[in-house]
């Protein structure tokens, strides 16, 4: 049979260029081998495409996954900071950065290469597949890009927010500190030291100046790591002198022992403030972490069909 379309090509050479078989048999010859090797460069090609594709294809998978571990090691280093964000331990803040070290690698793989890898070659062809997989498999190869860009702007967010929150903590803490180690301490102390170098005491002061002294006393004999925490340091010291100074404030001169046990649970107050909000931050951004750590789950689920 190929014998015959050889002859049937000759033949046709021979009638159309007036030539003898003496040389029409070498054209074809020529023709034979230039197409075979145009067909064996063109496969060699394509195989070696095919292949270069099928192994971007797996390492796209591959940085993937990696991407969605980052982000569970993120979660779990969250609910850690959450759990240690408790103004009544007053424990150190600590955020631990987990390193989304794939993000720089998928950009330089770059969104036209991966989509190239995805979209274009024979084994991309829409009629090999069914055509609702090819529209979800677009919409969650654009979703991994995606969240790769929320990515970026979420962990540099979340780690400039937690360092603010951290400093307007320590600020509010170094008011408190200040409030009650020179202001409150001295109102005390000057009141304590003028009202025993007088002997005219009235009822009303020497109850009043007993209760204060008994604050004071209970409160000196905790030790250092429980005066620490300004919870214990505000419930044991300062909200009791602001209620005793205003239950006496009409028989006592307690005014100053007001003012600066306000000022210091002013500065307590925001103190906690800051730390509940920052509770509530950490965990909005938990969240919003776990949903594009979900949606790139599927997206690699859907992705990983197309390996081949």
């Amino acid at each position: 049979m190929f014998e015959n379309f050889l002859r049937s090509i000759q033949s046709y050479i021979e009638s159309v260029f007036h030539v003898q078989p003496q040389t029409s048999a070498p054209i074809i010859i020529t023709l034979f081998v230039f197409i075979v090797g145009f067909l064996i460069n063109w496969l060699s090609k394509s195989v070696s495409k095919y292949l270069e594709r099928k192994s971007n294809r797996k390492l796209f998978i591959d940085s993937l996954n990696a991407l969605i571990d980052s982000v569970e090691k993120q979660s779990t280093s969250f609910k850690e900071t959450i759990s240690n964000l408790d103004i009544t331990n007053d424990t150190v803040w600590v955020y631990q950065r987990a390193e989304f070290y794939l993000i720089p690698a998928l950009r330089e793989m770059g969104y036209r290469s991966a989509f190239m890898t995805y979209f274009t070659g024979i084994e991309n062809i829409t009629w090999f597949k069914d055509k609702k997989y090819k529209g979800r498999k677009r919409r969650c190869f654009n979703k991994t890009w995606e969240n790769v860009s929320l990515l970026e702007f979420w962990t540099e967010r979340i780690f400039d927010d937690f360092n603010r929150f951290n400093k307007m903590y320590n600020e509010y803490l170094d008011q408190w500190s200040e409030t009650i180690d020179k202001k409150l301490r001295g109102a005390w102390v000057t009141y304590l030291t003028e009202k025993r170098s007088r002997k005219d005491l009235s009822e009303h002061d020497i109850k009043f100046s007993n209760s204060l002294s008994l604050i004071l006393k209970t409160y000196s004999q905790t030790d250092y790591t429980f005066r620490s925490k300004p919870y214990n340091t505000f419930n044991t010291l300062v909200a009791p002198i602001k209620k005793l100074s205003e239950d006496f404030e009409s028989m006592t001169d307690s005014s100053s022992l007001i003012r600066y046990s306000l000022e210091a649970g002013n500065h307590y107050h925001a103190m906690e403030n800051v730390v509940n909000h920052t509770k509530e931050q950490m965990a909005h951004y938990n969240d919003v972490l776990n949903k594009i750590r979900d949606s790139t789950q599927e997206a690699v689920s859907v992705l990983k069909k197309n390996l081949f």
